[in-house]
């Protein structure tokens, strides 16, 4: 059972849990923001980019994906002793491949930014 449930979670798709009720399936969001990244893709263009990182296969997978597609730019260091990490988001697609902001990149994966802090970003820094 606990095989089935993390396919269905790996792959994006909803499952019944036995105490908790139904899991729902990852979904893909039409993302508005403000600095127009949604004008670079097509109609068509957009849900593959969601569909590529639910076929691959496990969550391990997923995470290396989504490491290539983040990248440290530039760390910033402030008075205070304190800095600050900037971070460029790529989306790919089979031809090209995108910088685009990083609440484009959530909603188009369909993750979530705890996801990206905890999974992607600490490794990057």
């Amino acid at each position: 059972m606990v095989r089935k449930m993390r396919h269905f979670l790996f792959q994006g798709e909803g499952y019944q849990r036995s105490r908790w009720g139904i899991v729902a399936s990852r979904q893909w969001n039409m993302i508005d923001c403000v600095c127009g990244c949604a004008n670079l893709f097509t109609m068509d263009e957009m849900p593959s980019v969601f569909k590529n990182i639910n076929e691959l296969a496990d969550h391990d997978v997923q995470i290396s994906y989504l490491r290539g597609c983040t990248e440290l730019v530039m760390h910033e260091n402030f008075v205070n002793s304190r800095g600050r990490n900037i971070f460029c988001y790529k989306v790919r697609l089979l031809i090209r491949t995108t910088i685009v902001c990083q609440k484009f990149f959530l909603g188009s994966h369909g993750i979530k930014q705890s996801r990206l802090r905890e999974k992607v970003i600490c490794y990057l820094k």
